[in-house]
């Protein structure tokens, strides 16, 4: 991935992925299927990449969105592990 996108250019190869949500094995769905990428780039700015993809190659959509660091800990709240590597132990309710 190599975009510009409102002024700014996303290059993928460079961001480290976080975390890819909402995957299905390609091979086993005919119709179009979703997934989300969280990554963060090498300056880092958090963003997602929305895809929706049929099979194994074949993109049919593709958003690129710029989030904070709530969004981002949103998008974590379920993995505690990753939400420690980014944010650290977060304090008792």
């Amino acid at each position: 991935m190599d975009l510009v996108i409102d002024n700014k250019r996303w290059l993928g190869k460079d961001a480290t992925v976080v975390k890819v949500s909402n995957i299905t094995a390609a091979n086993e769905i005919k119709v179009p299927w979703n997934l989300q990428i969280l990554a963060k780039s090498v300056r880092g700015t958090w963003f997602t990449v929305d895809m929706s993809v049929i099979g194994k190659d074949q993109i049919l959509t593709m958003a690129i969105n710029e989030i904070d660091e709530s969004t981002v800990k949103r998008l974590l709240a379920n993995d505690h592990d990753l939400y420690r590597q980014y944010f650290g132990v977060p304090e008792l309710a």
